[in-house]
């Protein structure tokens, strides 16, 4: 079972999510995070010793919802259509749920220091993973054209990477995407890819 967050502790990362997302990770004091949280910076220290652990433990606590919301479609006796739509609107919800988060793990990703980047990279194999369990699957079933699972898995990882940063570049303006619209317009694009028929030469 799986133990609730204090309720301080929660109140700390959302100030950070916010801070993080406004004013950016190294412009972000300690003492910034815990006024916006309305605790004592004593007590800021008490749960994380540096930004760079609160960043990480931010992202590790996305990974494992991430990680349950995958086992549960992968798990499923879905269609491998029906899986993937799946995992498609589960990314785009995440980024609806939390544009704050969103923005924070897209523009801190490349200056982050290494763990942070690890992390990212993590997040991204997990959603690949399950994504190459599913297509393996549906080929086995014969719902999808013989395919390099893994390398066609990285492949909508990095759509799915591409759109929700320019969801999150042009959430402010004029421009701003709709990410349902995103996630089924790349599915049918997806679909329409994965049940063609390919040259062997491409296999």
């Amino acid at each position: 079972m799986e133990q609730a967050i204090p309720k301080r502790k929660k109140w700390i990362i959302e100030a950070a999510v916010a801070a993080f997302a406004q004013k950016g990770f190294h412009l972000t004091s300690m003492r910034e995070i815990a006024k916006s949280a309305a605790v004592a910076i004593g007590t800021l220290y008490h749960y994380f010793d540096s930004k760079e652990e609160m960043l990480n433990d931010i992202l590790r606590a996305e990974i494992d919802v991430l990680q349950r919301a995958l086992a549960e479609i992968t798990q499923s006796n879905r269609s491998a259509k029906e899986q993937i739509d799946a995992v498609l609107q589960l990314c785009f919800a995440r980024l609806a749920k939390d544009k704050s988060l969103t923005k924070l793990i897209f523009c801190e990703k490349v200056i982050a220091h290494d763990k942070f980047r690890d992390n990212f990279r993590s997040l991204q194999d997990t959603i690949i993973s399950h994504l190459q369990k599913i297509i393996t699957r549906g080929i086995a079933k014969g719902e999808i054209a013989r395919c390099n699972p893994s390398l066609v898995a990285a492949l909508i990882m990095g759509a799915i990477t591409v759109m929700v940063g320019k969801i999150v570049d042009t959430e402010e303006s004029s421009e701003g995407i709709n990410q349902h619209e995103v996630a089924q317009q790349l599915h049918n694009l997806l679909w329409q890819g994965l049940t063609t028929k390919l040259n062997p030469a491409f296999t």
